[in-house]
C-alpha cells in the first residue's frame, strides 16, 4: 500500500529538535541527524539504545513512532506514541497531529477508491476481479484509519458499505464484534453491528434480527443518549418490531433534543403518516422542509401526502413544482402533477403531465 509522504512535516520537527540539540541524550542527536539522512535503520538503533538507557525519557519512543510511521509498521507506531504519552505529554501535540495526518490519508484514499469502485459497477461490462481488488483496498485503508482513530464513524461505515459490496457482510460483522471484544463501548461497532442486523432483519422478516439491532442501539444510546442517528435506528428497528408506540416516544424524545436533524424529523414524520397521525405528520415533513428546502424525500413526502392520501391538491402543487425543478426526469412525479392538475380541473396540463410520465417510462431501459 502507498504510505502517506509526511517529509515536511518531519523536516520541520527536525529543525525544531536541532533547536534543543544541546539539551538531549547523544542517541537522540545522533538519531536526529540518521532521520535527516533518511536513515532510518541507524536513527533506530540510536533511539533504541536511548530508550534502554533513559527509560522515563518521552522522546526516545516519541521518535521511534514517527519511523515506524514512515515505515509504515503502523501497529508499532501506535505502540510506541503510547509509550511515549504513558511517559509524559511533551509530544502530545506532534502525536496528535502526525495521527490526524495519516488518519486523513487513509480515510480519503479510502473514500475516494470505494466511489470508483461503485461507479465502475454502473458498467454492465465491468471486470469484477477489478472492483474486488479495489474494494479490498478499501477494506484495507479503513482498518488502518480504525487502528489510528478506533471511535471514528466515518471508516467504520465506509469498511462497512466496501463488505457489503463483497457479499461479505459476515466478514463485518466479525470485524466489529471483534473491536466490541476489545472494547464494549465502543460507539463506530455498536453502531455499524445495529445497522447490519437491522437491515438483515427487514429482508429476512426476522424479530429475532430486530431484536439484535435495538440491542445495540440501545447499548450505544448508554454511551451517546443525544445521538439522533442512534435515536432514529432504535426508533425504526423498534417500529418494525410492532411496538409503535414506543416507537413514537423514542422518536419524541430524539426530535426534542435535536429539533434541527433534517432526517430525524422526515423519519418521524413518516412513521406518525403510518400510525395515523397524519396532521402531525405533515408537520414533521414541513419542519424538514424548513430546516432543508431542497430535501427531495421530504418533498416526495410532502407530495404524495397531499396529492394520494387527503386530496388537497392544491396545497401538492408547490412540492411538485419544487420536486420537479429538482428531478426533471422523474415520470413518478409528472404522474402525481397530472393527478393533481386534472383534480383541480384543468384538463391541458393533466393532459401534458399524464403524456411527459409516459414518455419518460418508455424511454427508461
Amino acid at each position: 500500500m502507498k504510505k502517506p509522504l509526511f517529509i515536511a512535516f518531519i523536516s520541520v520537527l527536525f529543525l525544531i529538535g536541532l533547536l534543543i540539540l544541546s539539551c538531549e541524550s547523544a542517541y537522540i542527536k545522533g538519531a536526529k541527524l540518521y532521520i535527516a539522512q533518511n536513515n532510518f535503520d541507524k536513527a533506530r538503533e540510536q533511539l533504541n539504545k536511548s530508550v534502554e538507557e533513559y527509560p522515563n525519557d518521552p522522546t526516545g519512543y516519541y521518535w521511534l513512532g514517527v519511523i515506524d510511521g514512515q515505515e509504515g509498521k503502523w501497529d508499532e507506531m501506535l505502540k510506541d506514541f503510547d509509550m511515549s504519552l504513558s511517559i509524559g505529554d511533551k509530544f502530545k501535540k506532534q502525536i496528535d497531529g502526525l495521527k490526524e495526518s495519516y488518519f486523513n490519508d487513509f480515510l480519503t484514499q479510502g473514500i475516494n477508491r470505494y466511489n470508483d469502485a461503485v461507479n465502475l459497477l454502473k458498467d454492465k461490462d465491468v471486470d469484477e476481479n477489478e472492483v474486488k481488488g479495489i474494494l479490498r483496498h478499501v477494506i484495507a485503508t479503513q482498518e488502518l484509519a480504525l487502528k489510528i482513530s478506533p471511535e471514528s464513524d466515518r471508516p467504520a461505515e465506509i469498511l462497512s458499505r466496501a463488505f457489503l459490496l463483497l457479499g461479505e457482510q459476515d466478514k463485518a460483522k466479525e470485524l466489529f464484534e471483534k473491536l466490541l471484544e476489545e472494547n464494549p463501548n465502543h460507539k463506530s461497532a455498536l453502531s455499524v453491528l445495529g445497522n447490519m442486523y437491522f437491515e438483515d432483519g427487514i429482508n429476512m422478516d426476522n424479530n429475532e434480527l430486530l431484536k439484535k439491532s435495538v440491542d445495540y442501539h440501545e447499548r450505544l444510546i448508554e454511551i451517546v443518549p443525544d445521538s439522533p442517528r442512534a435515536l432514529r435506528a432504535l426508533a425504526l428497528a423498534t417500529y418494525q418490531l410492532g411496538d409503535s408506540v414506543k416507537a413514537l416516544t423514542i422518536f419524541e424524545d430524539a426530535v426534542e433534543k435535536n429539533p434541527n436533524d433534517v432526517d430525524l424529523r422526515l423519519n418521524y414524520g413518516k412513521i406518525l403518516y403510518e400510525t395515523g397521525n397524519k396532521e402531525l405528520a405533515e408537520g414533521e415533513f414541513r419542519k424538514s422542509l424548513e430546516l432543508s428546502p431542497d430535501n427531495k424525500p421530504a418533498l416526495r413526502s410532502l407530495a404524495r401526502f397531499y396529492v394520494v392520501d387527503v386530496k388537497d391538491y392544491q396545497k401538492g402543487i408547490e412540492p411538485l413544482n419544487k420536486l420537479l425543478e429538482l428531478e426533471p426526469d422523474n415520470p413518478d412525479i409528472w404522474e402525481l402533477i397530472g393527478i393533481a392538475k386534472a383534480n383541480l380541473g384543468n384538463r391541458e396540463e393533466a393532459e401534458k403531465a399524464f403524456n411527459k410520465a409516459e414518455e419518460l417510462r418508455k424511454a427508461t431501459p
